[in-house]
C-alpha cells in the first residue's frame, strides 16, 4: 500500500494586515483559544497557524477558508465529517507545517531545536531506556539536534495514533505505521507519520513539500498554493 502526504510549511510572523485577514477565517472557538494566549506573539502566530491550515484545507475541498466546518474527537484531534481528508497540524515558534493524506491516519510535528533543553534528562524520563543510551552516546554539540530528531519521530507517531504524548513517549511505532523524518528549514527538525494502510504492514510514503505562500493573498481566498514540487519516496 501507498500514501501520497503533501506537507506545506508556513512562517507564521505574517504582520497587522495579513494576521487580521487570517484572523477573519477562523471560527469564533479559534479565536477566544488565541485570545487565551497573553504573551506576545502567541496569539498572532495561534491564529497565523489555524488560518494556514484553513488555506490548505479549503484548497483541497475547492471552498472558502471560513466554510471548513471541524469536529473534535474525543482526544482532541481535528475531523473534517464525511471526509477521506486526513490532516494534521503542528506549529513551533514562528513556523507551521500541515499534512494532508487521504483515507490514512496522519501525524505530523516540528520542533525547533533547542540546545538549552536537557535532553538526557528529558529522555530519561519520557523515553525507551535504549534510546537513552543511544542519546548519551551521541557528542554533545549534536545531542539536541538527535533529541529533536527522536522526539518528532515520536510525536508524529502517536498524533497519528490519535493519542498525544499523555500516553508516553517510551513506545516504537507500530507495524503498521511508517514515520519520515524530513528537512523544512534550518534549526528545525520535522516527522511524519502515516498509518492504516494494511494490518502489519508499513506504508510506502510518497512525500511532498512546499512553502505556503501567504503573501499571495485575496480577500476571498487567503493564499494560492505554490506549485506542487517534485515527488520524493520512503518506504
Amino acid at each position: 500500500m501507498s500514501a501520497d502526504v503533501e506537507v506545506w510549511a508556513a512562517w507564521l510572523d505574517v504582520g497587522d494586515e495579513l494576521g487580521r485577514r487570517l484572523a477573519a477565517t477562523l471560527s469564533p472557538e479559534e479565536r477566544a483559544q488565541a485570545n487565551r494566549f497573553r504573551a506576545v506573539p502567541l496569539p498572532q502566530r495561534f491564529v497565523a497557524a489555524h488560518g494556514v491550515l484553513r488555506a490548505v484545507l479549503a484548497h483541497h475541498l475547492r471552498g472558502d477558508p471560513r466554510e471548513v466546518v471541524f469536529v473534535r474527537e474525543p482526544r482532541g484531534k481535528l475531523r473534517l465529517p464525511g471526509e477521506p481528508l486526513r490532516f494534521n497540524l503542528s506549529h513551533s515558534d514562528d513556523l507551521a507545517v500541515v499534512a494532508v493524506t487521504r483515507d490514512h491516519e496522519i501525524g505530523v510535528d516540528v520542533e525547533r531545536v533547542r540546545p538549552e533543553v536537557p535532553a538526557l534528562s528529558v529522555a530519561e524520563r519520557f523515553f525507551s531506556p535504549e534510546e537513552h543510551d543511544a542519546l548519551q552516546a551521541v557528542g554533545h554539540r549534536r545531542r539536541a539536534h538527535a533529541f529533536f530528531h527522536l522526539w518528532t519521530r515520536k510525536e508524529a507517531y502517536l498524533k497519528a495514533l490519535g493519542t498525544g504524548i499523555t500516553s508516553g513517549l517510551d513506545d516504537s511505532p507500530r507495524a503498521d505505521c511508517t514515520v519520515v523524518p524530513f528537512h523544512v528549514a534550518h534549526g528545525y527538525a520535522a516527522a511524519v507519520a502515516v498509518r492504516r494502510c494494511e494490518p502489519r504492514e508499513r506504508c510506502s510514503v510518497t512525500l511532498r513539500i512546499a512553502i505556503l505562500d501567504l503573501k499571495a493573498a485575496t480577500p476571498l481566498v487567503v493564499s494560492r498554493l505554490a506549485p506542487r514540487p517534485p515527488a520524493s519516496s520512503a518506504a
